[in-house]
C-alpha cells in the first residue's frame, strides 16, 4: 500500500438533493489503464443507468 493521505468528512452538504440527482452508477470502468470484464451485459447496463439518471435528473424536485 502507498500512503496518499486521507479524506475527512466534515459535515453533509446541505441542500445537495440537485446534486445528488446527477449521480449515476457506471458498471464499465471509464479509467485508462483498467478494462471491463467481458460480461456482455456490462454495455446493456450501462446505457439503462444512464438513462435511469436522465429520468431522475428530469423529475420535479420534492
Amino acid at each position: 500500500l502507498i500512503n496518499l493521505g486521507k479524506i475527512v468528512l466534515v459535515s453533509p452538504v446541505p441542500e445537495n438533493a440537485h446534486e445528488q440527482k446527477k449521480i449515476i452508477f457506471d458498471p464499465i470502468p471509464r479509467v485508462d489503464g483498467i478494462e471491463p470484464s467481458h460480461d456482455p451485459l456490462l454495455e446493456l447496463r450501462a446505457a439503462i443507468y444512464l438513462l435511469s439518471g436522465r429520468r431522475r435528473r428530469q423529475a420535479p424536485e420534492t
